[in-house]
């Protein structure tokens, strides 16, 4: 299950119960006040890969810190070690295995979409390049594939189900049903 650590409320990120246990969060509660908001939202923004959540999340990895600060809460303080701290533990919180997963698909990606980009096609029969375009292409699906089942699996683990003795995942519920 993917922790929350935030809730959005009437347009605001406040922060759950969580945030008042985890000494790191606290910190930010006390060194900022009413502006905690602020720095949590630039937190679960940069973290939170959930576009159901994060108007951010399809941003690509490179640039997407600044756009996040620059959007939100541009007088943060990256270098306060309180910031700094939160930030960690938060990025701790969040990176489960199927965040970890996901995320290595989608900085994949990002990245063969900037060099599909960056190609200018040559056609000529001694200089040409058609052939490295279309193993750019082959790669561009397998690694969408990937992405996408990565992304249903990351998304899957919002949810929830319950069972007798605890909460399981609705990832957990899965594999025991493979086991059956």
């Amino acid at each position: 299950m993917t922790p929350k650590l935030f809730d959005l409320v009437g347009g605001e990120i406040k922060p759950t119960e969580h945030c008042y246990t985890i000494n790191s969060l606290r910190n930010v509660i006390d060194e900022y006040g009413d502006n905690a908001g602020k720095v949590f939202a630039t937190i679960h923004y940069y973290l939170s890969l959930n576009p159901e959540d994060n108007p951010f999340a399809y941003l690509p990895e490179v640039g997407r810190w600044d756009q996040i600060i620059a959007s939100i809460c541009p007088e943060l303080d990256l270098n306060n070690p309180i910031v700094e701290f939160a930030i960690e533990d938060a990025r701790k919180a969040y990176e489960t295995t199927l965040y970890k997963v996901f995320k290595s698909f989608k900085n994949l990606l990002d990245k063969l979409s900037v060099a599909i980009g960056d190609v200018n096609p040559n056609l000529s029969k001694d200089l040409g390049n058609m052939g490295q375009i279309k193993e750019a292409v082959k790669s561009y699906k397998e690694l969408k594939a990937a992405y996408n089942d990565s992304f249903e699996e990351y998304m899957r683990s919002f949810d929830t189900v319950s069972g007798r003795g605890g909460t399981k995942t609705a990832y957990d519920a899965d594999f025991d049903d493979d086991l059956d």
